[in-house]
């Protein structure tokens, strides 16, 4: 005789109406110490710093901050979805020093 197996839906499947409070709270919390470190950040050096490393470790933040729940997602997307475009961004930098130093335009 066969046994039926149940299997237990995963407890964001309802909305996170399972999940302790904590839980839940924490996208919201972790929001706020970003922006909270970003201001702070800003307000020690007294400009925003706009390179290409400094942004992508913000936006790499950013990003955390809405999977902060499950963090596999995030893996998954920063190297399936933003790794391509963060290496051509980066090749592009390097193409552009060698054509500086070497006189071509």
């Amino acid at each position: 005789m066969a046994t039926e197996v149940t299997q237990k839906p995963p407890p964001e499947a309802d909305g996170g109406a399972q999940l302790p409070l904590w839980r839940r709270r924490a996208p919201l919390i972790a929001a706020a110490v970003y922006v909270l470190a970003t201001v702070v950040l800003v307000a020690a050096r007294g400009k925003i710093l706009l390179s290409r490393d400094v942004v992508l470790l913000w936006l790499m933040g950013g990003l955390l901050i809405l999977s902060v729940n499950n963090p596999g997602r995030w893996v998954r997307g920063m190297i399936f979805d933003w790794l391509p475009f963060v290496l051509f961004l980066f090749a592009y930098d390097y193409a552009r020093s060698i054509a500086d130093n070497t006189g071509w335009t």
